[in-house]
């Protein structure tokens, strides 16, 4: 009853919905719309890549599978050099830097982690 019940519900199932960001400062720009019928979804996202580059992504799926269009437009952005991202230079967790960096020597640990049920 309960299967019988779940397949009447997503043969009617419809939605809409949509939503965009857009941060300049941060230069981070996404977008996602999306319309569901029945068993068929319909749907198109966007964002910038940190190249620059705006990546579109078309898709439809349904009880046939999946399928996508990606189409990529480089340099629909130029990306400040502030909001690239650089190397962690700072503190690592739980590495001390007086004990490898004075001495010259390494040490190395190794821990096992397990999870019982």
């Amino acid at each position: 009853e309960e299967e019988r019940i779940n397949a009447q519900q997503s043969a009617n199932a419809q939605y809409n919905y949509e939503y965009k960001v857009g941060d300049d400062d941060k230069q981070t720009y996404i977008s996602h719309k999306e319309a569901r019928n029945g068993e068929n979804v319909e749907g198109s996202y966007n964002y910038v890549d940190p190249t620059g580059s705006l990546v579109t992504v078309n898709y439809q799926a349904g009880p046939m599978g999946y399928t996508e269009t990606r189409e990529v437009t480089e340099g629909a952005v130029k990306i400040d050099a502030r909001n690239i991202p650089q190397p962690w230079t700072g503190p690592l967790a739980g590495v001390s830097s007086s004990s490898s960096a004075t001495s010259g020597s390494s040490s190395s640990s190794s821990s096992s982690l397990s999870q019982s049920d």
